[in-house]
């Protein structure tokens, strides 16, 4: 099988969308379904290939079909005044898992994020998703404790 990764551009979107519906689908058969909403996949788009796009994807392709996808951002680190690259979601296609990709396209990250002076990686895995968590242990990556993710809405019409 012959593995690439290759930054995504506009004319992937349609790889793109499906690739985000189906993680979607794949977390909600772990607990709590909720529904998958079109016009949050849509944004995509705008995050990644409009003016003043922030995030950057990276495809995964295994003999020329896409297998996955991996979407990043860039941000502070928390040890210390460098960049840190922050990972905001990685999924590989059920029939191409356990094949090594995952590894290409963190390991793919890892160096864009080498090569810009990050000292850091980081990412969330939802505390239910015991087979990802054990796919980043395998990795080498470590949970880290020290501090205590907090969120708050953009705005206060979804305050509680």
């Amino acid at each position: 099988m012959t593995l690439r990764i290759r930054q995504a551009s506009a004319a992937d979107l349609t790889d793109i969308k499906l690739l985000l519906r189906e993680s979607a689908e794949y977390l909600n058969a772990i607990d709590e379904p909720e529904p998958v909403l079109d016009e949050e996949i849509d944004r995509i788009e705008q995050l990644a290939f409009g003016p003043g796009a922030v995030c950057t994807v990276l495809i995964a392709e295994a003999d020329g079909k896409v297998a996955g996808h991996l979407s990043y951002f860039w941000g502070l680190s928390m040890e210390g005044v460098a960049p840190a690259l922050f990972v905001g979601d990685l999924y590989v296609r059920g029939g191409y898992r356990g094949q090594g990709i995952g590894r290409m396209l963190m390991q793919h990250v890892r160096e864009i994020a080498q090569a810009r002076g990050a000292n850091q990686v980081l990412w969330t895995v939802w505390g239910k998703n015991g087979a990802a968590q054990a796919f980043y242990r395998r990795l080498g990556a470590r949970n880290y404790d020290e501090e205590v993710l907090m969120t708050w809405p953009a705005s206060p019409a979804q305050d509680p």
